[in-house]
């Protein structure tokens, strides 16, 4: 409910992004045709300048920045905090999320995560949460599980949290 979804950020990013210049965007030190083409297989770091690297792809800065203004939730990434602890999923490691406190900012980019409409939860790396040896692990998106939302509720602690924020600003 609370999570983003990719659509605002990824659709039409083969259709002319906002920082193109005669077809062209700047990647950086070179430039292509759409942010997508950016990366030329080498990463994150030939995604520059017109475009942003989000969740493992290549995007448009200007309808990035534009989508985290709209969120509906106010904050553009919701982390997914661990049953009754203080500890939220944090770094996508190769044997599942790391466990660390809460970053109830949204600033923590290691706990920024999505719920892809297929029910995949992307991070911000572009891997997915998947399962494995019935294991919460790493996983290419392509073979990531799907999760689906079962008896979901607001906990205690966040009511609370919430209802101090709105008394003491």
């Amino acid at each position: 409910e609370h999570f983003p979804k990719s659509s605002s950020i990824f659709e039409d990013t083969a259709v002319k992004d906002s920082g193109a210049v005669g077809g062209e965007v700047v990647c950086g030190g070179h430039r292509a045709r759409t942010c997508a083409e950016c990366p030329q297989g080498h990463g994150e770091g030939w995604c520059n300048n017109d475009c942003i690297w989000s969740f493992g792809a290549c995007v448009d800065r200007k309808k990035f920045l534009l989508a985290q203004e709209h969120s509906p939730s106010k904050v553009p990434f919701s982390g997914i905090r661990e049953w009754n602890s203080l500890d939220c999923f944090d770094d996508l490691k190769a044997d599942g999320p790391a466990p660390y406190n809460c970053d109830v900012t949204g600033a923590n980019g290691n706990q920024q995560y999505f719920w892809e409409d297929g029910g995949r939860i992307r991070h911000g790396t572009g891997r997915c949460v998947g399962v494995a040896h019935r294991k919460v692990v790493r996983a290419d998106c392509n073979d990531a599980a799907k999760w689906e939302r079962a008896e979901s509720f607001v906990p205690k602690e966040t009511r609370l949290y919430e209802a101090a924020v709105v008394k003491h600003g």
